[in-house]
């Protein structure tokens, strides 16, 4: 074999290696650039897989009826695990939805939270529901619905434009930057933080999350944690507990209780908790947001209200960097009515006047 022919044998590999590379790496505007006609409305199907209603809404799209009204659309389903920048930009609590455009405008949405006839029927008339009625359907955002709905419309096209290549930078970062200001916008932050290199008062906002959003932005909550103390994605830390589960024993009923976990960074890379999950809402948890160096040590404050009778196990999580991704801590308590002495006085004398007042006053 010359070494003509092998040369050109390992210029065909390595365009081949590089073609499945670009098509691995597809882009979200590139998905839409394949799929958005100036011609017909275009229909996204935005799903998420994990879901237990995943399975319904494609067994309806497999339907005859569905499959005659889709043909006036473009179709493609979106997996919202592996392309979240729509749920960023709806602020979404939905999980399975459609999504309806014209002309690359975002015109109607519709959740899967409607019965089968009624999406069905949403989707044929979509013009008589627009993207500003159906904002309170699915998203988190409150206010004037209009004014959200043309932000959300700005924010998609800016950003495919930008993707583009058909607008410069500052334009636009000066779009995003005015449609911060009518809206408390997390992708639009976020947008921002990784095309500049901000300093800690750009980065205070995250912060002060509320648990929603820090739930619903994980991945860009952990990136932008990382990016702001100068931590290296790729490095994985790990932190060890003095103790994941806690007995705090017998707690009176309504009776507010402090414990502290005790942790230590074991690893050679900086240690960084993104985020705290409590799963009730008696308990709040407050964590270091600066790094835990290598050796050093911290805690997370849990402050516990008892607020029902009875046995509870409550979990915490923990999401670091480190390369196990969520800690879970246990919380197991008892939770007692209060029997002290003036307590016993008063429910005895009520027992009292209950008996009086049923076997006796007729």
């Amino acid at each position: 074999m010359s070494n003509y022919f092998k040369m050109l044998v390992f210029v065909v590999i390595i365009c081949f290696f590089l073609g499945c590379s670009k098509n691995a790496e597809l882009s979200l505007t590139q998905l839409l650039d394949r799929t958005i006609s100036q011609e017909m409305p275009t229909l996204l199907f935005l799903s998420d897989t994990s879901s237990f209603r995943y399975r319904r809404v494609k067994e309806m799209l497999d339907n005859k009826e569905a499959r005659d009204i889709l043909k006036q659309f473009r179709f493609l389903e979106i997996n919202v695990s592996e392309y979240q920048y729509f749920n960023q930009l709806l602020y979404s609590f939905a999980t399975n939805y459609f999504i309806i455009m014209d002309n690359r405008n975002i015109v109607s949405i519709v959740p899967y939270s409607l019965s089968n006839d009624s999406i069905l029927d949403r989707i044929c008339n979509y013009k008589n529901h627009p993207l500003k009625d159906c904002i309170k359907d699915i998203s988190l955002l409150d206010g004037d619905e209009q004014l959200i709905s043309s932000t959300i419309n700005q924010i998609f096209m800016v950003q495919y434009l930008h993707t583009k290549h058909l607008i410069s930078d500052k334009e636009y970062t000066d779009s995003l930057y005015s449609s911060i200001k009518v809206l408390p916008y997390f992708y639009n932050q976020y947008l921002l933080c990784k095309m500049d290199s901000f300093g800690e008062t750009n980065y205070a906002w995250l912060d002060s999350l509320n648990i929603w959003e820090r739930k619903l932005y994980d991945l860009p909550m952990k990136e932008l944690m990382l990016r702001r103390f100068n931590v290296d994605s790729c490095a994985k830390s790990n932190i060890k507990f003095e103790n994941e589960v806690a007995n705090l024993g017998k707690i009176n009923l309504n009776e507010s209780i402090e414990h502290i976990f005790y942790f230590s960074n074991i690893s050679n890379a900086p240690s960084v908790i993104y985020n705290v999950e409590a799963t009730c809402g008696c308990m709040v948890v407050s964590w270091p947001h600066a790094p835990i160096l290598p050796g050093e040590k911290d805690s997370i404050n849990v402050v516990f209200k008892g607020l029902s009778i009875g046995y509870f196990n409550k979990n915490i999580w923990v999401n670091t960097n480190s390369s196990k991704k969520r800690l879970v801590l246990i919380f197991m308590f008892n939770i007692l009515i209060n029997c002290s002495y003036e307590n016993f006085f008063c429910y005895y004398w009520g027992i009292i006047c209950l008996y009086y007042f049923q076997f006796v006053w007729k």
